[in-house]
């Protein structure tokens, strides 16, 4: 998967609205709507996924069953993004699908922040 995720060309650093949360080894990302804090914001990567077969191995990695959503890990939901710019943008994020009742709330909103102990990445967008 990693191989995949290097050859994805970024375009651009973004956020949307919405909650994420420590699942353990990787994040949950809620949206607003399904969210206890409608003022939260998740920071990430906007990438250009330009093959089928791509978005057949993220949503395999990500758990995503088209046929019985409900029984998906995350399901692939088109939203807006907000660029650093302030452009918006239409996109695709992987929204978890899972009780989140035990989990923490990630305040900065951003993985690799919470990751760094609160610290921001400077170099390396999230």
């Amino acid at each position: 998967m990693a191989a995949v995720c290097r050859r994805l060309p970024r375009l651009a650093v973004a956020s949307v609205a919405g909650c994420l949360y420590d699942l353990g080894t990787y994040p949950g990302l809620v949206l607003s709507n399904h969210c206890d804090d409608d003022q939260s914001t998740v920071r990430g990567e906007v990438v250009a996924v330009q093959s089928a077969s791509d978005w057949l191995r993220l949503d395999a990695y990500e758990g995503v069953d088209h046929a019985r959503t409900d029984r998906s890990l995350y399901n692939r939901i088109r939203t807006i993004a907000t660029t650093d710019a302030g452009d918006k943008i239409e996109c695709w994020v992987y929204v978890y699908n899972r009780d989140l009742r035990h989990a923490a709330k990630i305040d900065s909103g951003c993985w690799r922040t919470y990751l760094n102990n609160g610290e921001e990445f400077v170099a390396v967008p999230c």
